[in-house]
């Protein structure tokens, strides 16, 4: 498997050879299907239909030309239980990594459905009694931005999506649905939450490291070195923690330490992994607070020399208060966004309570959102 390499340096291979590395491996791909199926019941029923030990990758002869090249999108297939007649069904999977949302991304799975079905029957005779194979696409995306691209073709031209629905509880996965190629399922990095009860799911874990809540990265660490315990799975661990490594470090500029597998492999006491990996980030929260604390020291120090003791001292306190929310602000603004921001900096205009602005450094780097954040601060 391709390695992120995070040692020393930035060097890496990026997001498209990682996560095809990844979803090479069955174990993924069957994780991902528990993951983005039991979002709903008809979904579920699907899952339970699946016989996920028949997972196989489809050789790349047996998909179109024009998608062939296509080094992002993999396809894989797997059997329905004897009890479900035993077809085959094909899995699409199409990943996007790019923040920028492709809002034509249905007809895009429309497009290769239909070529993927022709290629099947390329040279055969489709009779009256014949039928296509039940397909499934599947798009990851990893960006920071939230997905916001329709579903499905209906849903790019009907006037009102909401009337296609006919009472049933899932018409999506309906013959008529997505196993006929009208659209495709989603797992989407920027809409999970650590509540959301997929923590020990592998595939949940890879996508939750593309925006980290540096609260809960301790135990995302532990819940992925659990559930790829097994040997055959050591080298799926390793790449995925080294990805998360690198990940997380541009993303919060937080060294988790995991990049190095001898020493994840030495914490294996109770506890062990999820302790060190905190007094990491208490170490990284303490350096920002520091980074303002000294702003304002040196600051103050120039200050000082121009003016008296006494009134120097007061100065120096106010000065350094506003470097603090300056940097507070800009601190806000770089994880949640400019308006996150602004509204923080309206809340902070006018706080002198050291205890208040050190209160807003620890929400900045606990919140997973800015609304979040202005709550715990009492300024909404």
């Amino acid at each position: 498997m391709a390695k992120p390499r995070t040692a020393g340096g930035t060097r890496h291979p990026g997001r498209d050879p990682v996560y095809k590395d990844v979803y090479s491996h069955a174990f993924m791909v069957a994780e991902l299907l528990r993951l983005v199926l039991t979002q709903s019941a008809a979904g579920s029923a699907l899952l339970e239909a699946l016989d996920l030990s028949s997972l196989e990758r489809v050789p790349e002869q047996s998909v179109s030309k024009r998608h062939r090249a296509g080094a992002r999108d993999m396809v894989w297939q797997v059997s329905l239980r004897p009890t479900q007649g035993g077809v085959w069904l094909r899995v699409f999977l199409l990943m996007e990594f790019q923040s920028n949302v492709d809002f034509l991304m249905p007809l895009r799975v429309r497009a290769y459905f239909d070529d993927f079905q022709m290629e099947l029957w390329r040279g055969k005779r489709f009779g009256a009694n014949s039928r296509l194979q039940p397909a499934l696409a599947i798009v990851v995306h990893a960006g920071r931005s939230r997905w916001r691209a329709a579903q499905r073709v209906a849903e790019l031209v009907a006037p009102e999506p909401g009337n296609l629905k006919t009472g049933d509880a899932e018409p999506a996965l309906r013959p008529d649905g997505l196993l006929a190629g009208d659209g495709y399922l989603l797992l989407d990095s920027a809409q999970l939450t650590p509540d959301d009860g997929h923590q020990h799911n592998a595939a949940w874990l890879l996508a939750a490291f593309e925006n980290p809540s540096p609260a809960h990265l301790a135990a995302w660490v532990e819940a992925l070195r659990k559930r790829l315990a097994a040997p055959e799975l050591k080298p799926l661990q390793e790449t995925i923690l080294l990805w998360a490594d690198w990940v997380v470090r541009q993303r919060i500029g937080l060294d988790m330490g995991v990049s190095n597998m001898a020493q994840v492999n030495a914490l294996h006491g109770d506890g062990e992994l999820t302790d060190y990996i905190e007094a990491r980030r208490r170490a990284w929260m303490e350096g920002y607070r520091e980074e303002g604390r000294e702003e304002g020291r040196e600051e103050g120090r120039q200050e000082g020399r121009e003016e008296g003791r006494e009134q120097g001292r007061e100065e120096r306190r106010e000065e350094g208060l506003r470097i603090s929310r300056r940097l507070l602000v800009r601190q806000a603004t770089h994880r949640f966004g400019p308006q996150t921001g602004q509204r923080l900096a309206e809340a902070l205009v006018d706080v002198d309570d050291l205890g208040r602005i050190d209160r807003a450094g620890d929400l900045i780097l606990e919140c997973d959102n800015g609304d979040e954040l202005l709550r715990g601060l009492g300024g909404e």
